[in-house]
């Protein structure tokens, strides 16, 4: 009986310490240097859309939290070798958000397809004003 409780308590604890581990992967995740805001615009003929670009050190996933929005949108990744001009490194994957909504594993192909540099880009599927705003970590 007393060999039993022990067991009971070692097993315990390894779960115990896994989880709070897990909350200090959560938080240095947030935590990262690559966290970049995001405003997307639509209104008529003008459609502002991708975001800034960043570093993107490995083969992660990313993150995205819309802070603020007027209707749902869906994002997606984008890969750059400069910043500047993009390609979709998405692998066909799209993700419905909205306001105070998360995407918490955006799966991405950046590096895969031999970019350094990760954006999202919005799809706003009416005619009319749009603003949605909030941020993105490249690497999680």
């Amino acid at each position: 009986m007393i060999r039993r409780k022990k067991k009971g308590r070692i097993v315990t604890g390894i779960m115990a310490a896994m989880l709070v581990m897990s909350f200090g992967t959560v938080c240095m995740a947030n935590g990262s240097s690559n966290h970049y805001n995001f405003t997307q615009y639509a209104y008529e003929d003008y459609y502002d859309n991708v975001s800034a670009f960043a570093r993107k050190d490995s083969y992660s996933s990313m993150y995205v939290l819309c802070v603020n929005a007027t209707d749902q949108f869906r994002v997606h990744a984008l890969g750059s070798s400069d910043g500047d001009g993009y390609e979709d490194c998405s692998g066909g994957y799209r993700y419905f958000i909205g306001q105070g909504q998360s995407v918490d594993e955006m799966y991405n192909f950046v590096r895969e397809n031999g970019y350094y540099y990760a954006g999202i880009k919005g799809e706003y599927q009416y005619d009319g004003y749009f603003h949605a705003s909030g941020h993105f970590l490249a690497d999680i």
